[in-house]
Formats: C-alpha cells, sequence, structure tokens
C-alpha cells in the first residue's frame, strides 16, 4: 500500500486502520470530549464503547473474528472405539453441520463446517491418519438421496461414524446412530 510516497507493510496497513478507526469512532460528532485518553487505554470503559454521538465499537465482536481465523486444534491420538467417542466429542465441539457447507475436508478444516460430504471426508481423513480401515459410504436418508458417513472397521466388523449426526445442528447423537440405510461404498481411504 502506498501511503504519502512511502511503502506500508502489511502490518503497518493493518494497524493503521485500526488507529483510524478508533480516531473516527471516538471523535464525537458534537466536538465535544468523550473520553480521557489513559482510561482508554488502560481498558477502564466497558468492552461496548456507546455514546450518543459516536459509533459504536463492540471489541468482543473483533476477538471472535480473531479467533474464527485461528487453525482447527489437532484431534489427538485416536485408538478403538474409545478413540470414536473421542472424534464425536471433539466434531461436536468444534465442528458444525451446514448445509450448503463445504464438501471437502480442507474446507471442513478452514470453515469449521461442511455439508454431509466434507465432514465425513474430514472424519475420514483423521481416522485413517490414526490407523483406523475407513471407508466413506452413501445412503438415502430423510433429506437426501446421497448422505455420506463413514464406517470404520473394528473387530472384523463395520462400524458406523456418522459425522453429520454428531454435530450440534443434528442434537450431538451418538457416532454409531445413522439416518440413512447404506446403498453404496463411495471409498476407500488409503
Amino acid at each position: 500500500m502506498w501511503l504519502g510516497g512511502g511503502i506500508i507493510s502489511r502490518h503497518s496497513k493493518y494497524a493503521l486502520l485500526i488507529a483510524f478507526s478508533l480516531i473516527i469512532c471516538a471523535v464525537p460528532l458534537s466536538g465535544e470530549s468523550i473520553f480521557d485518553t489513559q482510561k482508554l487505554l488502560s481498558g477502564h470503559y466497558s468492552d461496548n464503547i456507546l455514546h450518543k454521538n459516536t459509533k459504536s465499537i463492540n471489541f468482543n465482536e473483533v476477538s471472535k473474528v480473531g479467533a474464527a481465523t485461528k487453525k482447527l486444534p489437532t484431534v489427538g491420538k485416536l485408538s478403538g472405539k474409545a478413540g470414536l467417542t473421542k472424534l464425536q466429542k471433539y466434531m461436536n465441539k468444534n465442528l458444525n453441520h451446514a448445509n450448503g457447507g463445504s464438501s471437502s475436508a480442507g474446507g471442513v478444516s478452514k470453515t469449521r463446517s461442511g455439508d454431509c460430504w466434507g465432514l465425513a471426508e474430514w472424519s475420514g481423513k483423521q481416522l485413517k491418519a490414526n490407523g483406523y480401515n475407513v471407508r466413506i459410504v452413501q445412503g438415502r436418508s430423510s433429506a437426501a438421496s446421497n448422505h455420506r458417513w463413514v464406517q470404520v472397521k473394528i473387530n472384523g466388523k463395520w462400524v458406523n461414524f456418522e459425522s453429520s449426526l454428531v454435530t450440534k445442528k443434528y442434537g450431538s447423537k451418538p457416532y454409531s446412530k445413522t439416518c440413512a440405510k447404506i446403498n453404496k461404498v463411495v471409498k476407500y481411504l488409503k
């Protein structure tokens, strides 16, 4: 960014943007003084800075934006049925289902939400990375003819891991509860 004939770095640009925003928001329209600078810098004022003659800044919302851009925390080591329960709890806390959301594992990692295809792909990759024998399956549900979820082989049997129903959107159901009957194996994860 060019300003006054000089180049401003990306970080300086953001600092300037924040500074200008604070100046614009803290300058009253009537010309009277609102804030004591020392009190403002020390955090004396509440998170919601409000005055009848000013715009407002909600610093809680600013911190939420920063939190949304942080990396998704790692799941950790998964093993056996206890690992499936651990992944279920992790997904319920950190991810959610979204109609029209991402249908890829990478998209789910970035947005922390996805459709059934994306959540199945994401959870399948987590399980595969932990040594599980994994396949993604598909079936007809009341909402879609091509609903997807994961199955893992434990003790010689395929066990359902319903990656959509474990989310808050669907009431945090147990991983083994499914909403569709399998009619197709989409792929085995290698």
